[in-house]
Formats: structure tokens, C-alpha cells, sequence
């Protein structure tokens, strides 16, 4: 539904919008309100940013651990942070089309590394 503007004296307008089951004061787009009048949160202000935030924390926290594994210092640590917990795996699938063969395949193990990762970019894409 559009916004509606009332003029309150002087030729001072006030514009309403329709926000779920009320109105609400000031331009549609304007505050916490977004498009269509859905009110934004902080998590859900860009799904595909948090998404890459994710998948760099996995991929930086998983190569992390991988240089730790070759450190003396933290010789008794190590193969806690770095033991992969296959989550899912998906074997390769083969398709042979003559011309190219293509081999599809996906599989999710993390290590500790990797989840820390995870953790820390969402705490970061949360706070910025």
C-alpha cells in the first residue's frame, strides 16, 4: 500500500507507511524499515555478504590450521585443532560426454580451525 501524505498546517507534509498491521511516520525507506516495509536486522542486511564471511573464515581458519601442524610449539594441541570431522561427502559422480569428462563431486570436513573461523567471521560480520 502507498504512502499517504497529510499536511499538518503551514504546508508541513507528514507521510505515512503501511509497515506489516500499522502505520508508521516518515518516508517508506527511511530508518530501520527497508523495502516493502520489512524491518531489517542486522544479520539479515546482505545474505551473500554473511555468506562469504563464512566461507573466508572457514577457508582462513582451515589454513591456519594446516600451518600450525607443522609447529613443535604446541606439539600436544595440534592434533585437536587439526583432525577433520567429515560432516558430508559426496562421492565423485562421472559423466562422460565423448568430448569431456566431467567429475562432480563435494565434500564438507572441517577441523577445529576452520570452526573457530566460522565463529569469528560472524562475530565480525555482526559487529561491523
Amino acid at each position: 500500500m502507498p504512502g499517504r501524505s497529510l499536511y499538518l498546517g503551514q504546508g508541513v507534509p507528514l507521510q505515512l507507511h503501511f509497515v506489516g498491521a500499522e502505520w508508521h511516520e516518515g518516508p517508506a525507506g527511511a530508518g530501520e524499515y527497508g523495502f516493502g516495509g520489512c524491518v531489517l536486522s542486522k544479520f539479515g542486511r546482505n545474505y551473500g555478504m554473511c555468506i562469504l564471511f563464512v566461507v573466508v573464515g572457514a577457508i582462513l581458519g582451515g589454513i591456519l590450521g594446516e600451518l600450525i601442524r607443522g609447529m613443535d610449539a604446541m606439539q600436544g594441541l595440534v592434533p585437536y585443532l587439526v583432525h577433520t570431522y567429515p560432516v558430508f561427502d559426496m562421492e565423485p559422480a562421472t559423466i562422460n560426454l565423448y568430448v569431456i569428462k566431467l567429475a562432480i563431486g563435494f565434500s564438507f570436513a572441517p577441523n577445529l580451525m576452520s570452526i573457530l573461523g566460522i565463529v569469528l567471521a560472524v562475530f565480525l560480520f555482526r559487529r561491523y
